[in-house]
């Protein structure tokens, strides 16, 4: 069996299959659902000598550590048969060596389902797929509801266990983000989607019991999966604008000004940008975007771009001949330095941005930039290691895993003396703080512009 047969595609970040996946509804007949498979040492030792080539990651990781990683893995393996997600548990042992190096890289277990359904297939399993009606806030060990469509349900409820399976055992499948999808929990947890979920929760110290119903995935992805990508409002006299993605860039820069000509009015000087669970988007109009923040006619951006040559780049990037090959782009095809609008100036502010461990990508682009031109104060905790060094993400799809991976590397000029992203001002995530429901990140942060205020 083959580890992986890397197909390129361009990946969405949502990587939900809705016509793959089973529910209570469907027989079981008419699908093949987690089922099993087998590991052994060529698959991974194949892996790193053929399509591995292609992970831009791989190039900054020592085969002996891969190796190392790879056998451990393997001291765990029963043996025999076992199930698909169970096996991408231990696939990852060797495989978040890369994730520690491309925080983009990503390795999923795949829905498999029966190819001779032509009926199923027709039908859109978004509809009738019932995740968790809630999105998760991780902090070490605990799971903390972060945002909930069920009424039954609150922000800052800990889950001690889902089902009977305890926080701890969940956490062990799936990437510990700061904010998770829970629907990629389930995912990961040996595909646990049903009709209903027996939560246990810990609300104002007290232990509760519930019984709450799945929600469509459709509903999960639109509601609770970073779909509402813009939200404004004033808390006193200070604004408050939080980005949950950097799509629909036109959008995001109306709503910027709009929040700043508000502040304006009710005499305040600082604005808040929140990208805590933003982890990223694409670039469209960010020369506007940045334009509100300064007066300048140009700022640098990029040192250089390296490209790691595939199928999938070259329609982009072309070198057809170089497949396989990290290549680093002629100066004439890296933007060095950006062009900016002086005129959209939106005047004189102070500017905070909540950054986190999910803020990545074009997210963690925007937050350098604002740090490196002293345009904004970054407050919160570090960005994943390397977010603002890889990018442009692919997938390579197999019979029973999803890969997802960088195919881009950038230097972009950075404050930073290792090219990590850290704050300024530097708040912790505590979960004790959490589980009343608040955001104490946030309330520190306001706390602190009232002091300067103040003094």
């Amino acid at each position: 069996m083959a580890l992986l047969y890397c197909k390129y595609t361009i990946f969405v970040f949502i990587i939900l299959c809705s016509t793959s996946i089973i529910t209570a509804q469907e027989k079981p007949d008419d699908w093949m659902f987690n089922p099993k498979g087998e590991m052994n040492r060529n698959d991974l030792i194949n892996f790193w000598n053929s399509d591995g080539k292609l992970i831009l990651g791989r190039n900054n990781i020592c085969e002996s550590d891969f190796i190392a990683r790879a056998d451990s893995a393997l001291n765990s393996y029963p043996n025999v048969s076992i199930n698909i997600t169970e096996l991408v548990k231990l696939y990852r042992g060797a495989f978040d060596l890369f994730t520690l190096e491309d925080p983009h890289f990503r390795i999923y277990p795949q829905f498999i389902r029966n190819a001779d359904n032509t009926e199923a297939t027709k039908r859109n399993f978004g509809k009738y797929i019932l995740a968790l009606p809630f999105n998760l806030l991780q902090v070490n060990d605990s799971l903390i509801i972060d945002k909930t469509l069920s009424n039954k349900l609150s922000k800052g409820d800990l889950i001690l266990s889902i089902n009977g399976i305890n926080a701890k055992d969940l956490l062990d499948y799936t990437y510990r983000d700061r904010y998770i999808d829970a629907s990629l929990l389930q995912l990961q947890y040996h595909m646990m989607f049903c009709r209903h979920y027996d939560l246990v929760l810990l609300r104002h110290g007290k232990k509760i019991h519930m019984n709450v119903a799945g929600i469509p995935l459709n509903d999960y992805l639109k509601y609770l999966a970073n779909y509402q990508e813009v939200n404004r409002k004033m808390l006193g006299n200070i604004g408050y604008i939080e980005i949950t993605r950097f799509n629909k860039n036109k959008y995001i820069i109306s709503e910027l000004k709009k929040i700043i000509k508000q502040v304006k009015v009710n005499g305040g000087h600082s604005v808040i940008i929140d990208l805590r669970r933003n982890p990223g988007g694409n670039g469209d109009n960010f020369d506007k975007l940045i334009s509100l923040f300064t007066t300048k006619e140009e700022i640098d951006y990029q040192n250089d771009v390296k490209v790691m040559i595939s199928e999938k780049t070259i329609p982009h990037y072309g070198y057809p001949d170089s497949i396989g090959k990290l290549v680093t782009l002629p100066d004439s095809e890296v933007i060095k330095r950006i062009p900016l609008k002086p005129k959209m100036y939106m005047g004189e502010m102070n500017y905070y941005v909540l950054i986190s461990q999910s803020t990545g990508s074009m997210a963690s682009t925007f937050a350098n930039i604002l740090q490196y031109n002293n345009l904004g104060i970054l407050v919160g905790e570090p960005m994943r290691h390397n977010a603002l060094r890889y990018g442009e993400v692919a997938e390579g799809n197999s019979p029973i895993v999803r890969l997802i991976y960088s195919t881009v590397e950038y230097s972009e000029f950075t404050k930073s003396p290792d090219g990590n992203i850290y704050p300024d001002i530097h708040i912790p995530y505590i979960a004790s703080e959490y589980i009343s429901g608040r955001d104490p990140v946030l309330e520190k942060l306001l706390e602190i512009i009232k002091a300067v205020v103040n003094e």
